[in-house]
């Protein structure tokens, strides 16, 4: 006769709910998908099962941020555009807060939620993403709330239903310019939303065919000095611009946007001089700016350029060595792309769980950052990188034309969405990189990685860490 709890099968007899007036925890996460999902693996640790655990998000479910562009141009049209439900990827013995931090208090280990809850912890996760909103640009919204008629697209990637807006982005260009904008970095979606030589791609095939003008254009427009922070991969990018008369406009913010009775007016700044510029155009696809939670700002755990400020290979606060980061949200000059994160959360998680456990939090993050490269409609490459942009034995590892570019898009696409589908599904699993078991770590004193690169333990171990060993040695 089957038994009726879990414990079937060999495994555990399945857990009764956590109390709902708890609000003194082990371990707290607060964010997106990279948190739900790093909540349900850590669940599923034999390391975790007697801590008390809380997902704190305004939202429950998420936009797959890497598939967006493809399933947005439906070259995969089995493609599934959000992740799993937060409420089904996390057992009911851990709570799930679905509010927003109003404020966050690092050195008493105390948060206070918008519902009016305040909580405590032991250990704390960040993994908020960005704020990321067309309000950043005057007049933006305007344009989003219209008609798909006005050939003004906004790429934030915040709900599925901007899939049936967004859907003609690129392709009704018949004359004049059409603005590709990518914002300040750190951005949502940065090394993922450069599709002005996929929008070119339509545009040459439209002039074969005379439905554009001859001297319609595709203009790349950043206040960045660079399309990828990745020097490989901008300096590709920049030659297949050039050969293919993608305009490059570094150095121009823009700050609003409008329609005039002639036409539409985009004004940019130049961030050197701070000369402001009036420019038409005939349609735009505008990745709008990223800024940091307000919250995290006021708690004094952001670095001066406003990112979580930890250590670049544990992923622990530089300062407060009970606090973990993942994803955009993190310090350091990298790209910051979901594939990254995905390689951050075996990081984390063991991490966590060793600080609480007190051992030493020895997982090493070597930096991996994927870019999808769209050159065509049909043709891709991608470009990886590692810590101080070093590249991987993978990066740009196909032609950018003919077959083997074809194949890889193809690839390209399904991967992505496959990686995304199975990190944020409902399925219960130990997570990257193995799923079917946890990742183990070497010591510090015996990491490949640190040993290669010559990087002192002392530039990895967290400075209240290296006191207490000095101290006990003593």
């Amino acid at each position: 006769m089957q038994s009726a709890g879990r414990g079937f099968a060999g495994g555990a007899v399945k857990k009764p709910p956590i109390d709902p007036s708890c609000t003194d925890f082990d371990l707290v996460l607060v964010g997106g998908p990279n948190c739900a999902a790093l909540t349900k693996f850590i669940q599923q640790n034999e390391r975790a099962a007697n801590l008390k655990i809380a997902m704190i998000s305004n939202q429950g479910v998420w936009v797959q941020p890497q598939a967006y562009f493809g399933i947005l141009h439906q070259h995969i049209k089995e493609l599934k555009m959000e992740t799993g439900t937060m409420s089904a990827m996390i057992d009911t013995w851990s709570k799930i807060e679905q509010t927003k931090v109003s404020k966050l208090n690092a050195a008493s280990n105390t948060m206070e939620l918008a519902n009016g809850k305040s909580i405590t912890y032991k250990a704390l996760v960040l993994g908020t993403g960005f704020d990321h909103s067309c309000e950043f640009v005057d007049g933006l919204s305007a344009f989003d709330e219209g008609p798909e008629s006005n050939n003004v697209y906004v790429h934030q990637l915040d709900k599925k239903e901007r899939l049936n807006r967004n859907f003609y982005n690129g392709w009704n260009h018949a004359g004049g310019d059409y603005i590709n904008y990518s914002p300040a970095t750190p951005y949502k979606g940065e090394g993922t939303d450069f599709y002005s030589l996929y929008y070119e791609s339509i545009l040459r095939q439209d002039k074969l065919l005379a439905g554009a003008a001859a001297g319609a254009r595709v203009q790349h427009w950043t206040p960045n000095k660079f399309i990828y922070a990745f020097p490989y991969a901008n300096e590709v990018a920049l030659e297949e611009c050039a050969k293919r008369g993608v305009e490059v406009m570094f150095g121009w913010e823009l700050m609003s946007v409008r329609e005039d009775a002639a036409s539409k007016v985009a004004v940019f700044k130049n961030v050197d001089s701070g000369e402001t510029i009036e420019k038409d155009f005939v349609g735009a696809s505008i990745n709008p700016p990223s800024r940091q939670h307000q919250f995290l700002l006021d708690a004094g755990v952001c670095d001066a350029d406003g990112q979580v400020d930890v250590n670049r290979y544990t992923l622990q606060h530089k300062k407060y060595e009970n606090i973990f980061a993942i994803g955009d949200c993190i310090s350091g000059e990298t790209t910051r792309t979901y594939t990254g994160a995905i390689s951050q959360n075996p990081i984390v998680k063991h991490n966590v769980l060793s600080f609480l456990e007190g051992k030493e939090t020895n997982a090493i993050y070597d930096g991996y950052q994927y870019m999808p490269a769209y050159f065509g409609t049909h043709y891709g490459a991608g470009f990886s990188h590692m810590h101080d942009f070093e590249p991987c034995s993978t990066n740009d590892s196909v032609p950018h034309y003919g077959i083997f570019s074809n194949l890889y898009f193809n690839y390209m696409m399904g991967n992505q969405q496959k990686m995304g589908e199975k990190y944020t599904s409902f399925n219960k699993t130990q997570g990257p990189p193995h799923y079917h078991y946890p990742a183990r770590f070497d010591a510090l004193e015996h990491n490949e990685y640190l040993e290669k690169r010559q990087i002192a333990i002392e530039d990895v171990v967290h400075p209240n860490a290296a006191a207490k060993l000095i101290a006990s040695a003593e």
